[in-house]
């Protein structure tokens, strides 16, 4: 008698493969997992041969897909059973995430903040710092952004995007949580160098190894804390002030359902919930629309409020007003905003604006310019003469802006043009 013809396969594979032991699924490399039912299916029936089919293969290598799931979630997965009929969606689920850590460490480098400096704003650098930590794994493959989130505890959410659920759901204990804090301090801490009052921040706090606490202490240093935090005073106050008389320079339409998208955004962020409902939004935004070539469409809009069922939604609403602001002002209203700033530049400026129609694509285009393509995947042409738009500019990546930095110098200098001042220069490449 076989001396494993006591146990079932199952009971062997779970000790001989994964040991008994859940997180050893955490390491388990695919080839790996090969060459062990390779061994397994050589053996003789008498050292215990298992031979397996290819769908029992497949249940494997998802059950494995569902431990880490469980495991990344801060879950115990002997408390559930293993969902066999979600084996093709975790095993898609596994090839995503292969992808992503493959994938990593080129996204991470386009992905790349600039230094925070003393003379970079903490609102316009945190989220890129944030959205660097999610192209980077910790060490069980939970994107580091988890660390910097903004609640302690896990908070159980559905979500299309898994990563989603990690980000929200890992818990912040245990081994992986020590590495993965460990390595969002070094990488804060390389970042800050320089910037006197975020380095002064974290001088006055013990943060030996605390990636989490640290950027924890910069957020409230710049933001404020709870009910205080300058983010919720700025949307509360950008809630209740703002509104829309008509196009103005300093407040357009754009503008102005960019600013009240924010506010409601960062409202529920703070709060972790949905804060103003889709009808309370829609009940504001008829209140703060005072433009009269507008009084149309506001009626139009207060009759659809008042059927029932309601039908219309504020993102309808913003919709028909857009298409109302289009209509009345088709070139919007930034055309005389330009000219009143470009008819005070030098004739050095203005050859710099036909650089920048050409750099769009109007006119005959420079022979020695060159395509790059920005953060966000959108390719224009550059050259260093070129002015760029603030969106271009927001979009460059670090060694774009330190190139951009470097080359206009010479230049300006080999054309016979005066030095740009500083201040101009720094918001160009800022």
């Amino acid at each position: 008698m076989s001396p494993f013809s006591k146990d079932t396969q199952a009971k062997r594979i779970a000790y001989e493969i994964f040991l008994d032991d859940f997180t050893t699924t955490m390491d388990s490399t695919i080839d790996e997992l090969n060459k062990e039912f390779k061994t397994l299916a050589g053996l003789t029936i008498a050292q215990g041969q298992i031979r397996l089919m290819p769908g029992i293969k497949k249940n494997i290598r998802a059950f494995i897909q569902w431990c880490r799931d469980e495991i990344c979630m801060g879950r115990d997965p002997t408390t559930t059973p293993f969902p066999v009929v979600d084996a093709a969606k975790l095993l898609r689920r596994m090839k995503t995430h292969e992808q992503y850590v493959y994938g990593s460490k080129l996204m991470s480098q386009q992905a790349l903040p600039q230094d925070f400096t003393n003379n970079v704003q903490w609102e316009d650098w945190c989220p890129t710092f944030e959205n660097y930590l999610r192209t980077i794994p910790g060490r069980d493959g939970v994107p580091l952004s988890y660390i910097v989130r903004m609640n302690d505890t896990g908070i159980l959410t559905l979500h299309e995007d898994f990563f989603e659920i990690y980000f929200n759901m890992a818990p912040h204990i245990g081994e992986a949580y020590v590495m993965d804090n460990a390595t969002v301090l070094v990488l804060l801490s390389k970042f800050i160098v320089g910037n006197t009052k975020a380095e002064a921040t974290l001088q006055a706090i013990n943060i030996a190894g605390n990636g989490r606490e640290a950027f924890n202490a910069l957020r409230t240093h710049y933001e404020g804390k709870g009910i205080l935090a300058s983010d919720i005073v700025e949307a509360e106050h950008t809630i209740k002030e703002l509104c829309y008389v008509g196009e103005k320079p300093k407040m357009n339409w754009t503008m102005f359902e960019q600013m009240l998208k924010k506010a409601c955004a960062a409202c529920d962020k703070h709060e972790g919930r949905e804060v103003h409902s889709d009808a309370m939004k829609l009940r504001s935004l008829q209140g703060k629309v005072t433009a009269p070539f507008l009084q149309l469409n506001k009626t139009a809009i207060d009759t659809e409020i008042g059927k029932r069922p309601m039908l219309m939604t504020f993102t309808t609403a913003l919709r028909i007003y857009q298409t109302a602001v289009r209509e009345k002002f088709p070139q919007g209203t930034s055309n005389a905003t330009d000219r009143g700033r470009y008819l005070s530049e030098t004739r050095a400026d203005n050859n710099r604006d036909r650089s920048r129609s050409q750099n769009n694509g109007g006119g005959n285009k420079r022979c020695d310019v060159e395509e790059i393509t920005l953060s966000n995947g959108e390719k224009i042409w550059y050259h260093p003469s070129y002015r760029f738009s603030p969106t271009h500019l927001q979009a460059f990546i670090n060694k774009q802006r330190e190139r951009m930095a470097k080359e206009r110098a010479p230049y300006r200098k080999s054309q016979g043009l005066p030095a740009r001042r500083t201040t101009r220069q720094a918001a160009q490449i800022q």
